[in-house]
């Protein structure tokens, strides 16, 4: 489907393997040959040997009302190796902006694995922003909160 990566410039067969290119994504066929879009390899973690996505959790927290975005990341731990922590951008207008913090985790069980609920939930005024709208994942995820 391509000649070549762009940059930095590279043929085809320079940068596949086995004639095909890694694009970091991670996915699982379901019934019918559907691919399920799971998150990016290099933002997984790994949580007492289980596997969580952060955009499977930011996608959860998100559908909360009140809350505008949300960033989950990894905290190390010397049990589990990592535990997911989120931080929270709430709507300017949300209404109890508390009761909202203190609710996520509730709210994340209920639809959620237990190992993939955030430890902490952490309100912050905004989230690093890329020009097409997406959170800067690296930016944001710089200064994660910090362990009480």
């Amino acid at each position: 489907m391509f000649d070549a990566y762009f940059s930095p410039w590279r043929l085809r067969e320079e940068c596949t393997t086995d004639g095909w290119f890694d694009t970091g994504d991670v996915g699982r066929l379901a019934d019918q040959g559907r691919l399920w879009l799971l998150g990016r390899s290099k933002t997984v973690l790994v949580c007492a040997g289980m596997k969580v996505f952060p955009e499977e959790v930011e996608a959860v927290i998100n559908t909360m009302p009140g809350v505008r975005e949300s960033l989950v990341s990894g905290r190390e731990h010397p049990q589990f190796g990592q535990v997911p922590i989120a931080q929270v951008w709430l709507l300017d207008n949300a209404s109890e902006p508390d009761q909202i913090i203190q609710s996520l985790r509730a709210y994340c069980c209920e639809r959620l694995s237990s190992y993939k609920v955030p430890v902490e939930f952490v309100q912050v005024k905004s989230l690093a922003m890329t020009t097409s709208g997406k959170v800067a994942r690296s930016a944001s995820a710089l200064n994660p909160p910090a362990t009480p």
